[in-house]
């Protein structure tokens, strides 16, 4: 099985991420080579970029006491059949 050669360039549609093409397809006027040394100092840059704002804080709220039950009324007895 022969191997056929390929390299890393950045993503086109991702510029954070990478893609491995063919070399024979690489065109340098298309495609920028991937360099991890610049792909990681630009996460550093991004890390230390202006922090998120705090989200605002969580409100517990109590949810209402159910009402009380309510008692059956009392069904008069029955009279006996004779």
């Amino acid at each position: 099985m022969a191997i056929l050669p390929t390299v890393t360039i950045v993503n086109p549609d991702d510029p954070k991420g990478k893609l491995i093409i063919n070399e024979s397809d690489f065109d340098p006027k298309v495609h920028e080579m991937y360099d991890p040394l610049k792909a990681q100092s630009a996460k550093a840059k991004e890390a230390n970029a202006e922090p998120a704002p705090e989200p605002e804080p969580v409100v517990e709220v109590e949810a209402p006491k159910p009402a009380p039950a309510k008692k059956a009324a009392k069904r008069p007895a029955k009279k006996a059949r004779r």
